[in-house]
């Protein structure tokens, strides 16, 4: 798990400023080129701030819920990103890659909301 002591994220903040902190993409933006450690996904409530994400083996993938109130419930063939509960504003599912694969994860509650990852 990744800490952020600086970073307070705060329901007043607006995504592109979260984003910045984050270091993170903006909207709708694919991430072509991945810290080869740790990449972030943002949740913003109705879907992902990334489409497609292509990481290197033996890295780490962080989706975070930046929805001030809704939760955020994932499904997936890869079992570390099915959450068994919905995850509240800040909370975030973290997991390394260390198998070659592609995969998607979608949200329960909106399966138009869908994030593709292909491990290399």
């Amino acid at each position: 798990m990744v800490v952020f002591p600086d970073i307070v994220i705060t329901p007043n903040q607006a995504d592109t400023t979260v984003r910045k902190q984050l270091g993170l993409p903006q909207k709708n933006e694919s991430i072509k080129e991945p810290n080869p450690l740790y990449t972030y996904v943002i949740f913003n409530g109705d879907r992902f701030d990334a489409k497609v994400i292509t990481m290197h083996r033996g890295s780490y993938l962080s989706i975070v819920n930046n929805s001030p109130d809704k939760l955020m419930w994932l499904i997936s063939k890869k079992v570390s990103f099915t959450t068994t509960r919905g995850y509240g504003k800040s909370e975030q599912a973290v997991s390394r890659l260390d198998v070659p694969e592609t995969f998607t994860i979608t949200e329960k509650d909106n399966p138009n909301a869908r994030l593709t990852i292909n491990v290399k």
